[in-house]
Parts: structure tokens; sequence; C-alpha cells
């Protein structure tokens, strides 16, 4: 009805066009809620692995394509060096969310955590449901110190136990990369006003 008015609120970053709300009364930006101390502070990290690039961009999203990520997916000595890097300062960097480029990659990183002895497990679309789900738990209880994910959880899902994000999936879109960011902004991990990106 035309009387009506329909109030929401939202984490999730504005896509144009598409947005369910036409006229927000109120927003803040990232930098806004992190300077008002309402989210922890990223502390990035770059780290070089080695491995040279030729990504292809589909016309259609403007971002990566499949092949694309799969290519990267599949370097050896980059998985390796993802793995080794969390290794070298396990202690640093805590509980781990890793973003891989596909189902495939999670689980190639998955196993080359476990041949470290770190507690691990993946999340993924298609895996059985209670599987990813004993996964989620495990990392929320503790059980678990590194959780694969594609992007189960890039949005929606709330772990203000996460101490450190790696993102190990290239993307050219602005509203995933701030949703998987934003998955290690709670408050609440083991350094409460940081994370480790």
């Amino acid at each position: 009805r035309a009387d009506h008015v329909l109030l929401g609120l939202t984490a999730t970053p504005r896509i144009p066009n598409i947005d369910l709300f036409d006229h927000p009364v109120f927003e803040r930006d990232f930098h806004d809620i992190l300077r008002l101390g309402f989210l922890a502070r990223p502390v990035v990290k770059k780290v070089n692995t080695g491995h040279r690039w030729q990504p292809t961009v589909s016309g259609a999203s403007n971002d990566y394509t499949g092949d694309s990520l799969r290519k990267l997916a599949t370097s050896k000595s980059r998985n390796k060096v993802i793995v080794e890097t969390y290794f070298a300062e396990r202690r640093e960097f805590g509980k781990a969310l890793v973003f891989a480029c596909s189902r495939e990659h999670a689980k190639t990183l998955y196993a080359a955590f476990a041949t470290k002895n770190i507690p691990c497990d993946f999340l993924v679309h298609g895996r059985d449901p209670h599987d990813n789900q004993r996964a989620l738990n495990g990392f929320r209880l503790g059980a678990i110190d590194v959780l694969v994910t594609v992007d189960m959880v890039s949005e929606g899902i709330d772990i203000p136990e996460i101490d450190s994000v790696f993102l190990c999936r290239p993307t050219r879109s602005h509203i995933k990369l701030k949703q998987m960011i934003g998955r290690g902004s709670r408050l609440g991990g083991r350094h409460q006003d940081r994370f480790h990106l």
C-alpha cells in the first residue's frame, strides 16, 4: 500500500540498481564504523607467492573467469606458499578463514594444511550438509584452526572468533571483497580489536 514504508537494516554492501531499498535514510561505510570502534581493524600482510598469473575477465560479470581461477588454483608452488605462510606464523594468525578459488582448490588447500598437522576442514557447496555443519561447528568451538571455503561464509554468517582472513581467491568485485574482509572484522577474536588480512 502507498501509505506503508518499508524499513530495513543490512550490513551487506549496496548493489547499484538492484538494492531492495531505494532511499537509504542512514548509511555508514566500513571506515566510519571502524573509526567508531565497532569493527576490528585489519592488519594487512601481503605475501608474494612468486606465481605469474595472466587472468582473463568475463564480460558478463566483470570478474575473473572460472578457467582463469582454476589455473591459479592448480599452482602447487602458490598453494605451498599459502600453507607455509600460515604455518610459519601459526600462533599469530590463530583461527584463519581461507577463501579458495574453487571447491577443488578448497579441498587441495585443506589437504595441504592437514599434511602440516594443522587442525582444519573445508566448507563448500555440494558437500554433505552435515559435514559442512560439522566443519563450521568445529571452527566456532576451537577444534579447527583453519576453515577453507569458497564463498559459503562470505556473507550472512557471523563468526567473531576469526583471527585471520586469507584472501587466496582474487576478485575484481568490490562487494565480494568487502564481504570476505567483513568475515574477520567482527569484534571478538583473540586480538579483540584487530585481525590479520
